[in-house]
């Protein structure tokens, strides 16, 4: 039998092998972010809310970089953030500028 492995990236998120957390993907993994949030809370992150890195940067799980937001507002925060970076080009298509 392979052993998993206790920590890995994906996405730029480090994720942790602890299967038994309420918020563990179907393969046991959390995110890192989430647990060191949940540590500084006291407290398990509510349903419907998630974490925002305040610097942008993934790989930056310390609390202070780290906050609460609703679900709804963290996406229109991406969304409204995404649509200032992306222009498009002569064809209509997407590009990052």
């Amino acid at each position: 039998m392979r052993s998993r492995r206790q920590s890995y990236i994906l996405h730029g998120y480090t994720l942790i092998l602890l299967p038994k957390h309420s918020h563990a993907s179907p393969t046991g993994y959390v995110k890192r972010a989430r647990l060191v949030l949940e540590t500084k809370l006291g407290r398990y992150i509510d349903e419907g809310y998630v974490v925002h890195h305040l610097d942008g940067d993934k790989a930056n799980d310390t609390p202070d970089n780290l906050v609460e937001l609703r679900d709804l507002e963290h996406r229109r925060m991406h969304a409204s953030r995404d649509a200032i970076t992306k222009a498009r080009d002569y064809h209509g298509r997407f590009a990052v500028t």
